[in-house]
């Protein structure tokens, strides 16, 4: 067998390292997008395009913008990570096979394919998610004639938050606005201003979209660097000539109260690349939502020269 470079732990720690440095640039992106759909440059001109009634360019200017962005922001931490990944790859395989100048191909058709649907689903899941909450807050902003910063606060809302959040938003506003009608009707009673209950509602809708930034980033550095590793071994094993059938891979759980009993009793699990841990379940993140939501096990892998290696790690698993 081969000499593993890396020891099961230390792999660990690498795998992790990508999911961090994965959800850090997803959340990141994501925030600096949101920002930057609302920047005043961008809302007076989509203002203009109101005021000239021509709200549905408006609306398409905003979400179309943000959606590309968001999936661009994924694709390149796609590419980052296949690319880690690769070089991690190279070095366990050094060893035994021709691994000088290898790198990943982000022009692989395959690769190119794998990033191209992953960029549509986004951007289809985007627009729909968030087209009619961007026209309801523009349609607002007309109504009530609000300025720029207004506009881009809606706007930002609109982008930033999901369905479920803004409406819990609206709920929370129109709950202040309630307090404070009572209030008004008990003398000597503390009654906050209009301005004081904006505040409250502007810092309820940040503490949502950090919210929000958050589960994106984890859900989705889950998938695309699942989806990113697993194309890096792919393309390292074509470029060296390791034949996948005397490759192996074990499951890793996360050993806290977080992890699911199932994947617990799955740690050190060992298959041949291909095989399947149960049906469907190839590697950690595949699935439905009941073992892939939130799924923090992450996948090594073994190389051998002979079936009979191969055989022997297997009978080693859990």
């Amino acid at each position: 067998m081969l000499q593993i470079l890396d020891k099961a732990g230390a792999e660990r720690t690498r795998a992790d390292r990508l999911l961090a440095v994965g959800a850090r640039a997803i959340r990141s992106s994501f925030l600096a997008n949101v920002d930057a759909s609302a920047a005043p440059a961008l809302i007076r001109h989509v203002r203009e395009l109101l005021s000239e009634g021509r709200l549905n360019q408006a609306v398409s200017l905003l979400v179309d913008r943000h959606a590309v962005n968001v999936a661009n922001s994924l694709a390149a931490v796609f590419v980052d990570t296949a690319s880690a990944e690769v070089a991690a790859l190279s070095r366990r395989l050094s060893l035994h096979k021709a691994t000088i100048g290898l790198t990943f191909n982000q022009s692989d058709p395959r690769a190119v394919a794998l990033m191209q649907r992953n960029r549509l689903a986004q951007v289809q899941g985007i627009t729909r998610a968030q087209t009619l909450a961007v026209r309801a807050a523009l349609v607002r902003a007309t109504q009530e004639e609000l300025g720029t910063t207004a506009t881009s606060r809606l706007v930002r809302q609109a982008l930033g938050l999901s369905p479920a959040q803004q409406r819990a938003l609206a709920a929370y506003a129109q709950g202040q606005h309630q307090l404070r009608a009572e209030a008004l009707e008990v003398p000597g009673t503390t009654v906050f201003s209009e301005r004081q209950i904006a505040e409250a509602v502007e810092r309820q809708a940040e503490r949502a979209l950090a919210a929000r930034a958050e589960r994106i980033a984890r859900t989705e550095s889950l998938r695309i660097v699942g989806q990113a590793r697993e194309e890096a071994l792919r393309q390292s094993l074509e470029a060296t000539g390791q034949r996948a059938e005397l490759t192996g891979i074990e499951w890793n759980s996360t050993h806290d109260g977080r992890t699911r009993s199932l994947h617990e009793n799955r740690d050190g699990a060992r298959r041949r690349l291909g095989e399947a841990f149960a049906p469907g379940i190839y590697k950690p993140g595949d699935g439905g939502p009941e073992e892939s939501i939130n799924c923090r096990c992450v996948p090594t892998y073994e190389f051998f020269d002979t079936e009979a290696e191969l055989q022997a790690w297997l009978r080693g698993g859990s």
